[in-house]
């Protein structure tokens, strides 16, 4: 590796923060060993890594990768945190497109508001009974780029999201990998509040996209809330999520929200691996 100290920005999306960097000459080789340790919080720290990095076809290519150095199909925050910082290395392009492992993405870069197309989703399983604590919890489990399975509840301030997210991220349903878990109450109108458990991070966060986008999702099928639904995170930052629904199937889904550049800064090679 490099000498040379290695830039990054610290980055956030509704309260998702994440350390960003141009990997592009592959000067970060040992990805999941860099993200356990930009990412802690006695450090740096962030909820993620994003990684900018080539297709081989003159594309681009986003790697993201947990906290706890796992790496993550998409990531909904980060994807529009990532499709600003191409803007501002592309010096001002308002249109991007990169490829993550769930496929392509498009995003409109406006300042500091992104809005991200995701994945078409689909709904795995409506109405799931999983017994926890010798009582069975209903929810709906989701693909929306991550698994993610959402319950319906009547107020997320009373919801233990530690302690039963934790419970239900590691159930025997949702074997091998495990799952995100996400808490949802409806506020009126088109608008929803959400509080999300995440895979890989091990915690609640303050904010994620795909969550947001699954309880969106959920919530429309649920209760009848028409397309666009606004989702107000634990950040306090809302985002929102626009779709088209075909049966169990969701398409021209579009996350928009902020993404803010907190600060830059550099890294020593040696620090990461």
């Amino acid at each position: 590796m490099t000498s040379r100290k290695i830039p990054f920005l610290k980055m956030a999306g509704a309260g998702n923060d994440f350390v960003v960097i141009d990997n592009r000459k592959g000067v970060i080789k040992r990805r999941n060993l860099a993200a356990r340790r930009l990412c802690d919080r006695k450090l740096i720290g962030a909820d993620g890594l994003l990684l900018l990095e080539n297709t081989g076809r003159r594309g681009l290519k986003m790697r993201y990768f947990n906290r706890d150095g796992s790496e993550a199909e998409m990531c909904g925050n980060g994807g529009r945190c990532f499709a600003r910082f191409i803007s501002i290395v592309a010096r001002g392009t308002k249109e991007v497109c990169f490829q993550a492992i769930d496929g392509p993405h498009e995003a409109k870069v406006q300042r500091a508001s992104v809005s991200l197309k995701m994945s078409d989703s689909r709904m795995i399983r409506e109405d799931m009974r999983v017994e926890v604590t010798r009582k069975k919890m209903a929810g709906s489990l989701i693909n929306t780029g991550v698994p993610h399975f959402v319950v319906l509840v009547d107020n997320v301030r009373t919801i233990d999201v530690a302690g039963l997210g934790r419970t239900l991220r590691n159930h025997t349903s949702f074997r091998p990998h495990g799952t995100n878990v996400d808490f949802v109450q409806r506020l009126g109108g088109r608008k929803i509040r959400v509080r999300t458990y995440e895979r890989g991070v091990e915690a609640e966060t303050r904010g994620c996209g795909t969550g947001a986008v699954a309880a969106a999702l959920v919530a429309s099928r649920a209760w009848g809330i028409p397309s666009p639904v606004k989702v107000l995170t634990e950040s306090g930052v809302w985002l929102e999520a626009a779709f088209n629904e075909s049966g169990k199937t969701f398409n021209e889904i579009w996350l928009r929200g902020d993404a803010q550049v907190l600060f830059e800064g550099e890294v020593l090679p040696q620090y990461i691996g």
